[in-house]
């Protein structure tokens, strides 16, 4: 698993995608439907909309946060 989410050879924002979906045990399509206004950046957690329109809170790890090259 940690080859795919560090492979270079994908576009940041798949490996951060996978990262999170990875480590927040998220459906894309609640990762997919976020909004800047659903982070809470500083304590590493975002607002999400469950299948059935339950809101829950997902949380990811510093690797997810950190900005990749």
């Amino acid at each position: 698993m940690e080859a795919l989410l560090t492979r270079q050879s994908l576009p940041l924002r798949e490996r951060a995608l996978f990262r999170l979906l990875y480590e927040s045990a998220a459906r894309a399509e609640e990762a997919s439907a976020l909004d800047v206004d659903d982070l809470d950046v500083r304590n590493q957690r975002a607002k999400v909309w469950r299948k059935g329109g339950a809101v829950d809170v997902i949380v990811w790890r510093t690797p997810t946060a950190r900005r990749q090259r």
